[in-house]
């Protein structure tokens, strides 16, 4: 567990006094607690020194399910989102914010952090000057690292997308990873939405909550419209995810067509050779005793059999067909991303 403390200036170490005298204390400190997992509870005794409930946070980060983003007179608590380390899930975080502190509760996404923490230096005076417009810019700074990771997977979805058009056999690697798209970010995309409503409701009257002035509110709309714009970069993504999908099923079933292609190819070129072994393979008499010699067996056994197979392959050639018994090979084409 790594807990840091912003005073509007620097970071630094965390202890549980240091927390207890940052939540009696007016100015301006946000305390961010990073565990090592959803199960660690290391970071309990600084949490109730801040006077945030370890055990409904701990609940939260374990099911990852939180959409909740609740206003009280005293303080704003809910989940929040940032982009997920390694091209992962994106991170489920846990927040609380009242006049004297803010609170951040994550497990991962660390990259995304140090986004966020970059961000803020740009904008420390005016978090110092106007504390109550620290916690609007935090979220939106969050979303920002999420909007990022968003598009990155977009592009690589398109680039993929356009692997399995130019791609004449299907691919085990291209399923596999748009099986680990869909598996990343379909529960995320799932419960977002809710998030956003709940974002919605609660701003409806954030005037009533205390220490939080109009710089604060004016920020926590801008939050609200980030996340709706959140939603709608995800939308598109799983759409994107989808024509990926059908892509891959169009691949496999033009596989099977030609397959069967193929197989029907086969079979009319050899099917007239067929009909004759069934044939002069009868036992009736007459016929065996007809056919004797060397030239019964050169003319009929080879002869005929080589010219239904060369009238055969001439009369498919002659109504379009591409006679071929080796797998046709797709051009290869470098797939461009995206701008």
């Amino acid at each position: 567990m790594q807990a840091c403390i912003y005073d509007g200036r620097t970071w630094k170490p965390c202890t549980v006094d240091a927390a207890a005298a940052a939540n009696q204390d007016s100015k301006l400190s946000w305390i961010d607690i990073r565990l090592d997992s959803v199960d660690d509870t290391s970071g309990s005794s600084i949490l109730q020194a801040l006077g945030v409930d370890p055990t409904k946070v701990q609940a939260s980060l374990q099911t990852g399910l939180g959409t909740d983003f609740t206003l009280t007179p005293t303080e704003i608590t809910g989940a929040a989102w940032l982009a997920g380390d390694d091209e992962g899930a994106p991170e489920h975080a846990r927040f609380a914010s009242d006049s004297r502190r803010l609170v951040t509760v994550r497990v991962g996404g660390d990259a995304a952090f140090a986004q966020v923490q970059s961000a803020l230096e740009s904008r420390a005076s005016l978090a110092v000057d106007q504390p109550s417009r620290l916690l609007g810019f935090v979220l939106q700074a969050m979303q920002a690292t999420l909007q990022q990771s968003l598009t990155d997977i977009s592009i690589k979805v398109s680039v993929l997308d356009m692997e399995i058009i130019t791609t004449a056999d299907p691919s085990a690697p291209q399923s596999q990873k748009l099986v680990g798209f869909r598996q990343s970010f379909q529960p995320f995309a799932t419960r977002f939405p809710a998030y956003v409503i709940n974002v919605n409701s609660a701003l409806l009257d954030p005037d009533t909550i205390t220490g939080i002035d109009q710089a604060g509110v004016t920020e926590l709309q801008s939050f609200a419209t980030v996340s709706a714009s959140t939603e709608g970069m995800i939308d598109s993504l799983v759409e994107a995810i989808k024509g990926a999908v059908q892509d891959l099923q169009g691949q496999i079933a033009n596989w099977q067509g030609q397959r069967i292609n193929q197989l029907t190819v086969v079979t009319i070129v050899f099917l007239p050779i067929t009909f004759l072994t069934g044939y002069f393979g009868m036992n009736f008499q007459w016929l065996d005793n007809l056919l004797v010699g060397e030239a019964a067996y050169l003319i009929l056994g080879v002869g005929l059999p080589i010219s239904l197979l060369a009238f055969s392959i001439f009369w498919l050639v002659k109504r379009g067909y591409q006679v071929s018994f080796r797998p046709q090979k797709s051009p290869s084409v470098t797939p461009t991303p995206p701008p």
